[in-house]
This record gives structure tokens, sequence and C-alpha cells, in this order.
């Protein structure tokens, strides 16, 4: 997992001339987005002012650019170096190009096995920033500056006294054969750097590792301010863009070997104004060893200015790995990313590839072992063979035209950018694996395809003046035109065609570039480009019918949250409705709308309300009826209309968000309403006028599997819940009292836990119609009538009507609760499941427990506080029991299904000794927890799935402990259960809870708060039940004089569950 880095205050890419700054720049705000980077760290993109100016000179123009943005923000009207002090800063230059990737290293996926999401993966610029976070810790302001091809892991930074020297050199320990290569550091016992030597041979057979040049350099304020003085002025004005506008000669500057070696003490002033300290680096980066006399005069003014400050050493332990354009291709990518597969998607089967960032629809692809494919966009028509070990890179769809083309094995294939007379090329490498890129073409050494020079030039007709027509240039892979430029109709089978076997295919009069003329000329914005481009066809596969369903490892909250940053909100908006429209079933649809709802929030930053919110706006009502009553593509079509006239304001999208989510809660309703099928009404006689129907129903505590229950996690994954039905000082806390009244009204009378009571009369129906709001006066009461069908709102009855019709006269009803509102013991939906009892006795309907199990469903939902099945449960099974749903498909119905355990009455007994039930004094209302928990459920963030999918395997677990009869491991998987209702729902446990829990803790077995948390019940096991009383003093005693509201319950596991009682008679209600 990557960590979130400490303070910078600004990070600067700086990228060469022409490139888009603002494609980059979004890869930083993506970081901020991740919360890799801060939110308030300056992030800036700053291009090169001409191509291939150096290092050195991209450095001293990304100083100035940076010092003029800083000068700004302090207000200063002119250039100030000391925006400097106490800033710390960080300077990427983009390298040199990989031969392993067509696609700077910076924005390259990094090889993770971690458990990220699949549409997360972590770009190399997050290890990199995070390394060099590792040595910002240890100075307190400056500049670093670092490049971006190579791989760098630092496990000890070895101190370093910050102002000892002006700047800084960051070094590894390395093979001296390896470091001669990229650089060989000297230092003396002061750690100062006496001499820098680039691919120096007399350095390459040391027996002890030297110190090799990272690539990471650290500059002092004091440094700095030298260098923006030389930037300021004529000749080194030349490396600025403020030097391009006056018209003065760009400059060519290393870092390291035209700054840095000026410091170095063994630098003579002579040997480096005639430019011998950069000779082999001009030879490996400008293609000439020859002394540049017209620098001798730049170089001898940055002398006289640099030459009096030090230059010291930062050792560091840890690996090193340079990506240069000359490193081998089995080295890198290949050994990386085999065996891995990251966000991708194949239209079709395929053994052997390994794929990161690769959309294969429509091309077949077959491998005759194994490969490796990244960023790749394989779409279209045409046949791709892959050889055994093939390595494919940055492959486009534009080149498949129905045709089959072959790779052998052991090849890699790479498309790159280059620019070309201001116009972009795409042009195909093709290289063997292993083929040596500097071994000069007659070397034994040497080969080109895996097979020797000789032997490809007497196959491919090609002559030495086709492949290296300059006089006098080096002869090896590396600068050999062997690549072409694609142009035009060309195909994979063309672009490839030196592949062939047969002599003479190969077109020698094509324009072709060498591997040295594509890094010079290559282009960073369309690898880029193409790279995201690939990112969201994925993504939007990921989001197809077939696909949003399934549990694969995506996370849409964060897709949405990226399409935000990166413009394309508009385009997956209108994705999604498109997709939306082919569902064929709602459950599918739900899943659109809900993340349509979240797409929206995101768009709106959510900045300036929160979340939830009402969503009955009446503009939307058309909408919603046509949503509800016609077929799905001309519902979602309903919504799109008007949603996109929601679009102009952050607080209309996301209140168009809300109403997204109050038309997938509709859906939901219906989908839930289906279990009305499974209810087989058997009529009864009603009881006569006057005679009194009393229902009491014992509360519930859930053992495992909570959450599992609701709505949708109960239909489309299956739930799974252990309960029991509890008395509270051995009474049933929930009673509902009704009889039939002469006069055709509906009486209610509400009685809560201190007595108080709360009355009322209805004799009009639209006194009924606030039913949908859970806070409205007697709403539970008004949603049941409707739930049953006591009375219908769509009819043209009065409400007198329909009662004498349907029940054939009045409704008294009288409620009692003796819990508190908010307890987490399923008070709410027990009291909706006991109320259906009654009134359908009253009504003269027969009814089983497991049919008010889906009533009260049906209920909730039009109560809209959207709960599960498994209170009611408790409430009308008792006992410990065991319930159940499964996953649906396409328009079958919810069923629920509950198991009593057979637990013997000794193990009934042990197990009410050691539960213990105490009141915590918090209230919640769990809809606000449910309705967040269904967002997480829709935005398919797999880690929240595992949750889920942990919930139901633990409560088998629970299930078995339990009839094993073993109560240790009751307390454990207790204890597990809460652990994830924390993780389902975050906040759940409030500071003061926690506290009281980590008092019980010691004493327990087991503990949970009942319900979906934040308040309410605690049920725990004590270990020493002849000591109830003393634990709950122990608690008691532990809180603050402001929270004594704590209360300890007397519970007993209750044996029957609901009690119905007819005129004093009980009735019989069957199971099922």
């Amino acid at each position: 997992q990557y960590r979130p880095v400490s303070m910078w205050d600004l990070i600067a890419i700086i990228c060469g001339k022409d490139e888009d700054e603002a494609l980059f720049l979004q890869e930083l705000e993506i970081l901020k987005l991740k919360g890799t980077v801060p939110s308030n760290t300056v992030c800036m993109v700053i291009s090169d002012p001409v191509k291939n100016i150096g290092s050195g000179a991209s450095s001293i123009n990304a100083l100035y650019v940076i010092a003029e943005q800083l000068s700004i923000q302090g207000n200063c009207s002119v250039l100030n170096p000391n925006v400097f002090d106490n800033k710390h800063i960080l300077i990427i230059l983009m390298g040199w190009n990989s031969i392993s990737s067509p696609l700077n290293n910076c924005f390259n996926y990094v090889h993770s096995t971690s458990n990220a999401s699949d549409g997360e993966l972590p770009i190399n610029l997050i290890p990199l920033i995070q390394e060099l976070d590792k040595l910002n810790n240890k100075s307190t302001r400056g500049v670093w500056i670092t490049s971006s091809d190579m791989i760098l892991n630092i496990t000890q930074v070895q101190p370093f006294e910050e102002t000892a020297s002006d700047a800084f050199v960051v070094t590894l320990e390395c093979p001296s054969d390896y470091a001669m290569q990229h650089g060989i550091v000297f230092s003396d016992t002061k750690g100062q750097v006496t001499d820098i030597h680039y691919q120096d041979e007399r350095f390459s057979s040391l027996c002890e590792n030297v110190d090799v040049v990272s690539g990471v350099v650290f500059l002092s304020p004091r440094m700095i301010n030298s260098l923006l003085n030389l930037a300021v002025t004529t000749p080194v004005l030349g490396c600025t863009y403020q030097g391009l506008d006056k018209d003065i000669n760009s400059l060519v500057l290393s870092l390291y070997f035209d700054i840095l070696i000026t410091l170095s003490k063994s630098t003579e002033e002579e040997k480096y104004c005639r430019g011998y300290y950069s000779l082999k680096y001009d030879r490996a980066y400008k293609g000439s060893e020859s002394l540049d006399t017209g620098m001798y005069q730049v170089r001898k003014y940055i002398y006289r200015h640099l030459s009096s400050m030090k230059l010291g050493v930062i050792r560091c332990e840890g690996v090193y790995k340079y990506l240069g354009c000359n490193e081998q291709l089995s080295s890198v990518y290949t050994c990386l990313w085999k065996g891995i597969s990251k966000h991708t998607y194949i239209s079709h089967a395929v053994s052997g590839a390994s794929t990161c960032n690769v959309c294969i629809s429509g091309v077949e692809l077959k491998c005759e072992g194994e490969a490796v494919l990244y960023n790749c966009n394989l779409t279209g028509s045409g046949t791709l063979v892959l050889g055994d070990g093939c390595y494919v890179n940055g492959l486009d769809c534009y080149m498949f035209k129905n045709s089959t083309a072959y790779i052998p094995k052991h090849t890699a294939l790479l498309q790159y950018f280059v620019d070309l007379d201001e116009s972009v090329y795409p042009v195909l490498v093709c290289l063997g694996l292993s083929d040596p890129l500097e071994e000069d073409c007659r070397s034994s050494k040497a080969t080109v395809f895996g097979v020797s020079w000789e032997a490809f030039m007497r196959t491919s007709k090609l002559r030495e003046s086709d492949l290296w027509p300059v006089e006098g240039e080096p002869t090896t892979l590396f600068t050999a035109r062997l690549f072409r430029v694609i142009t035009g109709e060309s195909s994979l089978s063309d672009a490839v065609d030196f592949l062939n076997s047969e002599a003479g295919k190969m077109d020698r009069s094509l324009p072709r570039l060498s591997l040295a003329q594509i890094f010079r000329y290559s282009r960073q914005t369309p690898a880029l480009e193409l790279k995201n481009d690939i990112y969201w066809s994925i993504v939007k596969h990921s989001l197809s019918c077939r696909e949003i369903l399934s549990w694969s490892q995506k996370n849409f909250s964060f897709y949405f949250a990226r399409a935000v940053k990166e413009n394309m909100s508009r385009t997956l908006l209108s994705h999604l409705d498109e997709e939306a429209k082919k569902c064929e079933d709602k459950i599918t649809a739900v899943r659109y709308l809900a993340c349509i709802a979240e797409l929206l929030s995101c768009m709106s930053g959510c900045h300036t309300a929160v979340r939830s919110g009402p969503g009955a706006n009446k503009a939307w009502r058309e909408a919603f009826r046509i949503l509800e009553e016609r077929p799905i593509n001309e519902g979602i079509d309903a919504l799109t209309i008007l949603r996109d006239k929601w679009l102009t304001r952050p607080l209309d999208m996301l209140r168009a968000a809300r109403h997204y989510e109050a038309a997938y809660q509709a859906y939901i309703r219906q989908i839930v309403g289906r279990v009305k099928t499974s209810i087989k009404s058997i009529p009864i006689v009603a009881p006569a006028v006057g005679v009194w129907v009393t229902a009491s129903s014992p509360l519930r505590v859930d053992l495992q599997g909570g959450w599992s229950d609701t709505p949708p996690m109960c239909y489309e994954y299956g739930g799974s819940v252990i309960n029991m039905g509890i008395l509270i000082n051995n009474k049933k806390p929930i009673t509902v009292k009704g009889r039939r009244l002469l006069e055709p009204v509906i009486k209610f009378t509400v009685e809560n836990v201190f007595g108080e009571e709360a009355s009322g009369a209805i004799d009009d129906i639209q006194l009924l119609l606030d039913f949908n709001e859970p806070t409205a006066n007697f709403a539970l009461l008004k949603a049941a009538l409707f739930s049953i069908d006591v009375i219908d709102r769509d009819s043209a009855l009065s409400l007198k009507d329909q009662l004498l019709e349907n029940v054939g006269s009045g409704i008294e009803i009288i409620t009692c609760s003796k819990v508190p509102q908010g307890s987490g013991l399923g008070t709410s939906s027990i009291l909706a499941a006991t109320l259906i009892s009654v009134l359908s006795v009253l009504m003269g309907k027969g009814f089983t427990k497991l049919d008010l199990v889906h009533w009260t469903l049906c209920l909730e939902q039009l109560l809209t506080t959207g709960g599960g099945w498994q209170d009611q449960v408790g409430g009308l099974f008792g006992n410990v029991c065991h319930c159940y749903s499964q996953a649906i498909t396409g328009n079958q119905p919810l069923q629920v299904r509950v198991d009593v355990l057979p637990l013997s009455e000794p193990f009934l007994r042990t197990l009410e000794r050691h539960l213990i039930l105490i009141y915590t004094g918090k209230v919640r209302l769990a809809k606000h927890i449910l309705q967040n928990v269904v967002r997480d459920w829709y935005s398919k963030n797999d880690l929240f799935g595992s949750y889920v999918r942990q919930l139901v395997s633990k409560s088998k677990l629970m299930l078995q402990s339990l009839l094993e009869e073993d109560l240790l491991s009751v307390g454990k998987y207790l204890d597990e259960y809460w652990n994830l209702k924390m993780l389902v729902a975050p906040g759940c446990c409030p500071f003061l809870i926690e506290e009281l829990m980590s008092t019980l803790r010691p004493l327990s077995l087991g503990q949970c708060l009942t319900g979906a948390g934040g308040g309410g019940f605690l049920v725990g096991l004590v270990r020493d039940p002849s000591k109830q009383a003393e634990v709950f003093a122990e608690i008691k005693s532990k809180q603050c004089p402001a929270e004594q509201d704590l209360e300890l319950y007397t519970l007993s596991i209750d044996r029957e569950g609901i009690q119905i009682m007819v005129d004093g008679n009980i009735l019989n209600i069957k199971d099922a």
C-alpha cells in the first residue's frame, strides 16, 4: 500500500517542449484525489523552452518559473529569490525514454500486488515521490531535483549536515561495472565531492562497491539564489523561456557535468571550460564527443559564479535501478509484470497473457505460451498471435484491419510517438528481448530479433548504408534505421515487415527511424492520452450490463471521482444512461441509477450541502411516474431529460443526485414488493366489533450477519443472520392492541417507554399521505394501513367507504413499546410486524409468521426506512434462529427462510446467565447509517463487498458454534461481528461508547452494539455470570457524570415469539 507523503509545498514535473502540460498536471491532481499528495500542495507542470536542452538548463528554467509563481503568491511585483526560504520543493525531470516503455517512467503503472481496487493502480510517480519524501524529512528547506528514469528504493538515509554544503548529490552503493555506466561519485572523509566520472572504463573493475549517481540532487536556498542570479543574465538566460523571448541562443547544459561539477573539489577551470568533464556525457546524449568551443565562455561564466560553493554527498542504503534507453528489455517490465493482470477487459478467453491496462475487444489474441501486454487497445478486427515470452506495450487498435500478425517468441513490440516536421506519427519498434543495443553489428555478441546481423541482412536484402546512412556513425542496433513511421493505411503486418522470413519483403523505400532518433523526437502527450483512453474504455466495459453486477475488483466511486478530475464526467454520465436503458430487469437498473447518483454527487463536489436529503421535488414527479409505470428505458430517458437541466450549478447536481437515489429506492420497493407473491392469505373470521385483539412480541439481539439482510444486499448477494428473540425484565416489550369500531374512522394511541401517550383520529385519506416520512406523526401506523391494503391511496373511494368495504368498520389501534427509541433491538420493525398481525386479524386475513416477515419488508420500503428482514424474524419467531435469503435474478421474488435452532434447554439457560444487556443512553436512527451502507454497496467497492461476504460466512461459523453449544466460540464470533460492523458502517462507535466497551472487554467473552450501532443497547457475554451487577458497576464507575444514562436490563431468551390473543384466547400461528 502507498502511504500519503508528508508536506511538500510544491511539486513540479518538467516535460519537453510542446507536451500537453494540462494532461500531465491532471496526473498530479489524481494523486491528490487518492490522498497520496496533500490537497494543499501546489502542483505545476513546466515545459522546457526548447527541445533537448539538457537536465541543467531544464532545472534552471524550472527554478525560474517556480520563483515567478511563488513571487506572485507572495504578492511580489518582481522576482524574489527569497521565496524559496522555508519551502520544501520537489522538481521531477522527465528523463530519457526507456526501451521498456513508450511512456515515461513517471506515468507507467507500478507493479503492485496490494489490495488496491483494480482501477486505482498506482503510477511510478507515487513511489518516486515517496522515496524523495524520505530525504525531504531530513532537510529543513530547499529544492530536491530528481530524474524519473530510475527506480529508487531507499531503506536508510545516512546522517548529513545540511549546512555543510550548498548542494548535495544523493548516492547509493553499486558494483563498479554498473555504476560506471551511470556515473561514479568520489568524495573525501568530510563528505565533500571530489570528482564525478561518467563511463570511465578505468573504474569499471574496482573490487569494492562505489557510489553511483542516482539522479537525485538537493539545492540549498543559497545555491538556488546563485542559479537564479545566473538565470537572469546573459548567456545563461538562454536556459529560460525569458531568453527565448529575448531571442538569445538557447543552451544545452547537464545538471551534473555542466553545473554541479563546478562545485567538485578537483575540478580544474580550464578543463571544465573546454568541456573535458562532459565529453563522455555529450557522446552518450548529444551524439558528439568533440569539444564545443562555443560553450567556452558560457562555462567560464558559470564556473566563476559557482566554483566557490561546496558539493556534498548524501549516502543512502537501498536499491537503484536505471531505466535508460540502453537497458535490455528482458531485465525490466517482462519480469515486473509477468503473472499479473490488472485493470483489463478481454472479450474472449485468453490463456497465458499477463495484462495491465489492456482492452481487447474484437481482435482475436492468441498466446503460444506466456506473454505480457501493457497499455494496449486491441479493438476492431484481425488476429494477433504472440509467441512465448513476448512483450507488447502501447499497441493501438488502428493497426488491425482484418489482418493477421505473428510476433515470434521472445520479441518485444512497442509503439512510440514521434514529432516529425510539427506532426506526430506512431512508430512501431520490434526487438528481440535480449538484443544488445550498443554492440557493434560486426560483434559476435550482436543480435537483431534474436539472430545474427549477418543472417538478418542476408534475409532482408538490406545493406549497411540502408541502416546507417551517415558515414562514421556507430553501427549498432540503437542507431539502425529499422522502424517504420506509420502512415495511411498501414497494418500491423506491414509495420513489422522485417519479421517476415521471406527474402526481399522489407521495403527499403519507406521512411524508417532508429531508436536513437525515436528517443530524441519522441512525444509523451499522445502516449499518455492513449493510456488514459484505454483506461476509460475499460471503465466503460466495467459498467456494462454484463459486468456491473459481478464482484470483480472495481471501485466505481473512485472512477467517478477521477472522471470529474479528468473532465470525463459528462461522457461517463451519457454512457451510464445508455447502459441503463439496456437493462432487462430492475435489479440491474438500480445499480445504474445508484451509479448516476454517485457520479452526480462527485460532479457537485458535495461542498455546499450534505449528501443525504429529500428527493421529492414536484418537478421530478412525472419522471418518477414514468419510471415506476413504464418500461425501464422510458423511465431512464425521462430522468435523463430532466436531469440535464439540473447540471448548471453544484447544488443542483447534488439535488439531482438525491432524486436519483429516490428513483432507485422506488425500484427497490418494487423488487422487495414481489415478496407479496409468496403471501397466501387465508380468510379467517374477523372478531366482532369491540373485541380486542392483542399481540405481544419479544425484541431481538443480532449475534452475527446483520446488514446482509438489508435490501439490496439480501437479494443481490444473499443474506444470512443469527439472532435471538429476547424478553426485557421477563416481559415482551412490544404490545399492539386493536379493535373494530362502529364508526368508520381510524383512531391511534401510541405509548412510549416513559408512559407518555399520543393520540389521534383520522377521517380523511389526505391525513395519511405523509406515511413515507419516518418522523411524521403515526407514520408507521399509516404505512401499515397501505401495506396490507386496509387503504388504497389510488382509490377514488373516501376513507370511510374504503374502511367499510375492506374492514366492515372503523379501527382503533393502541401501540406500546417498553424500550427507548433507537435501541438497536429491532423495535420499529418488530412493532410493524406486530401491528400488521393485529390489522390482519381485524380484516379477517389469516397469515403465517413468514408472511408477517415479508409484509413487514414491504411496509418498511413504503416508510422509506428501508430495513431488512432479521428484526421481525427475531420478534416473530423468538428463540435463537438462523434466517437467510438467496440471491435472486430477473423478476424472481425475494424469499426469507427461518430455521429455529434446536438448542438444548441447559445451554439456553447458560447463555442467558452469561448475557448482559446495557442501554448506552445514546440514540441513533438506522436509516441514516443504512443510506451510507447502501451507497457503499452500489459503489462496487470490492473491499466493502468483502465485508458483506464475511458477514455471511461468519454467520455460518456462529451457527456452527451455537449448534455445538460452544460458548467461547460464540463470544469470539460476537467480537468479530462488532469489528465487521465498524468496517461496514464507519462511525457507528462513538468515542464514549468505545470507552464503555474497552471497560467491558476484559470482563467479557465477546460484545457488540446491537443493530446498526451508533448507540442503543450493548450486549455482551460476561465471563462470570454471577457478577453481572459488579460488571455493570465497574462500567458505570468509568463514565463521566454527564454520561450517567447507562442502564442495566435483565435479559432472557424468548421461547415462543409473537403471541396473539383474540378476546383473551390465544390465536395459533404457523411458522410458514
